[in-house]
């Protein structure tokens, strides 16, 4: 999450409306990277390291206003420079399609480290360059869609910018350049809920996030067809490809949203966020078993030598 240079707040970064979603997801452990502007509010964000200059921390995130990206809170240093966040669109992380940062924000609440479930792993990142031409696609909040769409055995397609297999696993070949930073998605199923479905759990064996993906977004389809944001990646179970991944529903992090940017996603009425029940008995939501495993980050350490190639 770093940036170079000064910040020029009217720069306007044009990209062209997305065109829809892919037709094909394929695996972001084990997968192609997707084309064209699928998925065109995904971002990859970039932060250094701020006790190792060497190094900076690759994340996904979702654009979910004209300059704010939802992302995890365990993804940004406290410490960290916000001038210094990185920001890039499209399907790679080149620089003509990059924003720098300008503030970010954690959520008060936020579990970083060795998490247990419901950890409110969300930040966000306020660019300085208003960025044009993004579809948004906004977080679910209606009763209605959650009952539809929150419930298990359900198809939930996660986007991100991470790696494609585990290289921290024994024996494994580092990663090369093409097996991390590129946009990629999978889907798989909604596995089980937190106690207070504050969290997803979700993933299928070989259908799953890995290192680089904390940060970005899980989607559902609603009834209408149309897509919702339902997670933010927090963690997951090694070895990448287990199934076993951290979602942070949104819906929990918008009245702090609301409070420190001023983006205002909830409905219309539901001034305090209190107006979703993710555990209603009644709904497709009745049948939460916990999690007993709080899992690992998906934080991915990157060279800063290899990003500046990259750019």
């Amino acid at each position: 999450m770093s940036g170079l240079g000064v910040l020029v707040a009217t720069m306007t970064v044009a990209l062209p409306l997305s065109t829809g979603v892919p037709t094909q997801p394929v695996p972001i452990v084990g997968g192609e990277a997707a084309e064209g502007f699928e998925w065109a509010s995904v971002v990859a964000v970039l932060t250094p390291d701020p006790d190792d200059k060497t190094f900076g921390h690759l994340c996904s995130g979702t654009l979910v206003a004209p300059r704010i990206v939802l992302t995890a809170a365990h993804c940004i240093p406290p410490n960290a420079d916000a001038s210094k966040i990185e920001v890039y669109f499209g399907t790679q992380m080149t620089s003509h399609q990059r924003a720098t940062g300008k503030r970010f924000g954690l959520h008060p609440d936020a579990c970083v480290d060795e998490c247990e479930p419901e950890a409110m792993d969300f930040a966000f990142v306020e660019i300085a360059q208003d960025v044009a031409g993004v579809k948004f696609i906004p977080p679910l909040t209606s009763q209605a869609d959650w009952d539809f769409a929150m419930v298990r055995q359900q198809a939930i397609t996660l986007v991100g910018f991470g790696a494609v297999r585990d290289d921290e696993v024994k024996g494994a070949a580092p990663l090369r350049e093409d097996e991390r930073g590129y946009k990629r998605s999978v889907v798989t199923i909604i596995d089980k809920f937190t106690a207070h479905g504050e969290e997803v759990i979700a993933g299928s064996p070989g259908k799953d996030t890995c290192g680089g993906d904390s940060g970005g977004p899980a989607f559902v389809k609603i009834e209408d067809g149309s897509w919702r944001q339902v997670g933010v990646t927090s963690r997951g179970v090694r070895p990448c490809g287990s199934g076993y991944g951290y979602y942070g529903v949104p819906y929990f992090a918008l009245t702090w949203l609301r409070e420190e940017t001023g983006v205002d996603l909830l409905p219309e009425g539901c001034k305090d966020g209190d107006c979703l029940d993710t555990v209603s008995e009644d709904g497709g939501c009745g049948c939460r078993e916990g999690g007993a495993r709080g899992g690992g980050s998906w934080l991915l350490a990157l060279g800063l030598l290899w990003r500046r190639r990259r750019s």
